[in-house]
């Protein structure tokens, strides 16, 4: 199945009834601005398209629920004693996640 956002949507409301459908939806949206940047860095105007949800279908649920399931330092890949220094994942998202995406470039 190719979930796009009305199906995100749905998928979340059922899952987590406590979440208001306007939050889900500016969810959705922020995962499309990951998507959009990692994947088009060099492009200045680019929205999801039909091809970015069939090239990855599941990606943008299972970054939502990533995003969402992250609460507390689940992100943390580096932690420093004394200085008391924290280094977060990347998008706070999982490498594994964000590794499915591979950036397109063209030639200006």
């Amino acid at each position: 199945m190719i979930y796009k956002r009305d199906e995100c949507i749905t998928y979340f409301k059922n899952k987590y009834p406590y979440m208001d459908s306007n939050d889900i939806g500016l969810l959705f949206d922020e995962v499309c601005d990951i998507y959009i940047n990692t994947k088009y860095p060099f492009k200045e105007v680019y929205e999801v398209s039909e091809k970015d949800f069939k090239k990855h279908p599941t990606w943008f649920l299972r970054c939502m629920k990533e995003i969402i399931s992250q609460k507390g330092l689940n992100n943390l890949v580096g932690y420093s004693e004394n200085g008391v220094s924290f280094k977060f994942d990347k998008a706070g998202l999982s490498n594994d996640l964000m590794d499915e995406i591979v950036s397109e470039a063209g030639v200006f």
